[in-house]
């Protein structure tokens, strides 16, 4: 059904279009594969070492030591344990094909298409992933470059030459992601800036860098996401795998100093980049993926790519892409510096200049340097894009989240990353989140764990009858809700009002916010008789104590009531224990509050009084 769904979206042509790409993408899959076997020695050397300019690789250099932030610590334990942190938690690390939870390592000699994600007694391939990006040795090199201690660099060098020898090119889950190789690439050239004042590192270690480099190009070159129709809406691994490629070609660029050889050759690239920022990022900066995790991550990208253009002379439209999404994401955490809805892996490609996954101060400090205009908060503007973000002018500093626009931007069965969550409220108070968003726990394990995470019924709005806002199979949403929004409902004390249907559903909500209080009227038609559910997740900072009479819940933080939530015309209210998800694989015990009741007639104003003390 769903690919019936999928397929009335595109014209005969497209459709042959696509099916002919299909074709002749198995085809050259088939060849690569008979390549790899018979020449796999050969392309481990495919290309001479170039001769390296030392003050090109210093003016990159000067740009990263503006944003480098060491963490000699961390950079110690990886070093003495060959401990690395994934997913904010350190695992002891074997083989490269080794699960670091279950211990069991993941197939070696499979070509890199048909490896499997999903084996049983394994855990979330992305464990394994993370590993293979060489994240903690970025964190060695800066290590380093701050010390000069030569045992950094004999660490590095050992870790590389073992990778090599255990990933066979283009085999294994290593190379199932093409963005995961252009991960691995642009942490290689990090390091090799880092240390190429090395001499060892220059000599023995860069030359097999180089060699990985040339492989993980081809790699791109030959299999990108665009190339081949795997998706027909743009996301961010086309932006990630473009930007892999292009960094690529800088680097040998700028290094040799051939740099005006470097655009011709890079026209392909940038086309597809760009009409993929040009879908996901919209005029006002909104990333339509719908996350706030990877409107960070395509931020970085952007950040990362200007270095490596700016070293390079060169003037694209990077910057202006790079702008835009900075603003937003920057005024996304001017409300709430951990806000998090839709997916969330904790992916980073500027591991040399942050402290932690949601450290956003080399954006802020990149962007001031090299943009002459101020960051000016707007929030009103992100309304046409389907954003609600708002703040309260009082000591309060109430702030809210709402998407309420277009549930996808693209076709149907897109926009894999965002969930359910239309209408549904983040809130912060002084900076600090008080109603939150469930996040995620894992992509690739249990299908029914990640039904419930992007489900309407996890997110804090009103769910009827236990119906999905929109259809989920796994790889995408179909049955989109009609969707809008009525600024012509704002004035006095409402400052929110939007309204979705979908199936026989209607539900519009408005806000009201005045003197320390907000009251949510949640408006409700359906069918007679139908259930309704009203959720609100806290952040695990806050208990919920219900009052005596039960009309009421106290949220409570160190024993002090710091707001008072009060429901009308809701049948029964209670408080659940539940878990949250602030990071990729990190579950968090937490509360929730719920109402539930039955429209009786067909429809029903759902009203919830918040009172911060």
């Amino acid at each position: 059904m769903s690919l019936l769904r999928s397929l009335r979206q595109y014209s005969v042509f497209d459709l042959f279009n696509i099916a002919l790409h299909k074709a002749i993408l198995k085809v050259a899959l088939s060849i690569e594969k008979r390549t790899i076997s018979s020449r796999n020695k050969q392309l481990h050397k495919c290309h001479c070492l170039p001769n390296i300019s030392k003050s090109n690789v210093h003016s990159l250099l000067a740009a990263y030591e503006s944003l480098l932030c060491p963490d000699i610590p961390k950079a110690n334990r990886i070093v003495n344990t060959r401990e690395i942190e994934i997913f904010n938690k350190w695992y002891k690390i074997g083989p490269w094909l080794q699960d670091p939870i279950f211990g069991q390592n993941w197939p070696t000699n499979e070509f890199f298409q048909s490896s499997r994600t999903k084996i049983q007694g394994y855990g979330d391939v992305k464990f394994v992933l993370e590993i293979n990006k060489l994240n903690h040795l970025v964190t060695v090199a800066t290590a380093f470059h701050k010390t000069k201690q030569q045992h950094y660099i004999d660490y590095i060098g050992n870790e590389i030459k073992s990778w090599w020898h255990e990933i066979p090119y283009e085999r294994s889950v290593v190379y199932k992601i093409v963005m995961d190789t252009a991960f691995r690439a642009i942490n290689l050239i990090s390091i090799s800036i880092l240390c190429f004042d090395n001499k060892k590192f220059r000599s023995e270690i860069y030359p097999l860098i180089y060699d990985i480099l040339s492989l993980s190009e081809r790699q791109i070159h030959k299999f990108s996401t665009p190339k081949w129709y795997k998706t027909g809406n743009g996301a961010n691994h086309v932006i990630g795998e473009m930007v892999g490629a292009i960094v690529i070609k800088l680097w040998e660029f700028i290094s040799s100093n051939n740099i005006h050889d470097a655009l011709p050759k890079m026209q392909t690239e940038y086309k597809w980049l760009y009409a993929t920022c040009d879908k996901l990022i919209s005029k006002t900066g909104v990333y339509l993926e719908q996350s706030a995790n990877y409107s960070r991550l395509v931020c970085e990208f952007l950040l990362m790519l200007d270095i490596f253009e700016t070293a390079a002379g060169m003037h694209t439209k990077t910057r202006i892409y790079f702008k835009k999404l900075s603003d937003y994401v920057l005024t996304l955490a001017n409300i709430d510096q951990s806000i998090n809805f839709g997916d969330n892996d904790g992916a980073s490609v500027l591991i040399a200049f942050k402290n932690n996954i949601l450290d956003l101060s080399p954006i802020e400090k990149y962007r001031e340097a090299i943009l002459d205009d101020p960051k000016l908060l707007d929030y009103k503007q992100y309304n046409q894009d389907g954003h609600f973000i708002w703040k309260s002018n009082d000591s309060k500093a109430i702030s809210l989240f709402i998407r309420h626009g277009t549930f996808c931007h693209f076709r149907e069965g897109a926009a894999a990353h965002a969930h359910c969550d239309l209408l549904a409220i983040l809130m912060s108070v002084n900076g600090e989140s008080l109603f939150i968003d469930r996040g995620c726990y894992l992509y690739n394990t249990d299908a029914n764990r990640r039904f419930e995470d992007v489900s309407t019924l996890s997110h804090n709005t009103v769910t009827i009858n236990n119906q999905e806002q929109a259809m989920f199979d796994g790889r995408g949403y179909y049955d989109y809700p009609k969707t809008t929004f009525l600024p012509t409902d704002i004035h006095d004390s409402c400052i929110f009002s939007a309204c979705i249907s979908y199936q026989d559903n209607i539900h519009a909500r408005k806000i009201f916010y005045q003197k320390n209080e907000l009251q949510i009227v949640d408006s409700i038609k359906s069918n007679a008789n139908a259930n309704y559910t009203i959720l609100f997740l806290l952040s695990d900072k806050y208990t919920p104590i219900a009052t005596k009479n039960k009309d009421s819940i106290n949220i409570c933080q160190n024993d002090k009531i710091k707001a008072i939530v009060k429901f009308l015309n809701i049948d029964t209210i209670f408080c659940s224990k539940e878990y949250y998800y602030p990071i990729y694989a990190n579950k968090k015990e937490t509360y929730a509050i719920r109402g539930q009741g039955t429209l009786r007639n067909g429809m029903i104003d759902i009203i919830t009084k918040i009172s911060f003390l």
